[in-house]
């Protein structure tokens, strides 16, 4: 377990099939054991992670126009394209 004075907070975002969805679930069973706590809320996050399907392009470009939103709030430049 990380002992922290701040409680450290993940944000996962997933993405396909049914078994992201379940290895997500594992991550955050294993996140949580290591101390962290999910939130649905990305700013309050410590971490971000996205966990994708690049099997099937429709997640592969959900990932990239969450990406490009992001970068766009924080007010940074895009220079990937899929």
């Amino acid at each position: 377990m990380i002992k922290s004075a701040q409680k450290l907070k993940f944000h996962l975002k997933t993405f396909g099939c049914q078994m992201n969805m379940s290895d997500s679930e594992r991550v955050t069973a294993n996140l949580g054991a290591l101390g962290f706590e999910r939130t649905e809320e990305e700013n309050e996050a410590t971490l971000i992670l996205f966990n994708t399907c690049s099997i099937r392009q429709k997640a592969e470009d959900k990932v990239y126009g969450v990406l490009k939103e992001w970068t766009k709030a924080a007010g940074l430049w895009w220079i990937m394209e899929p």
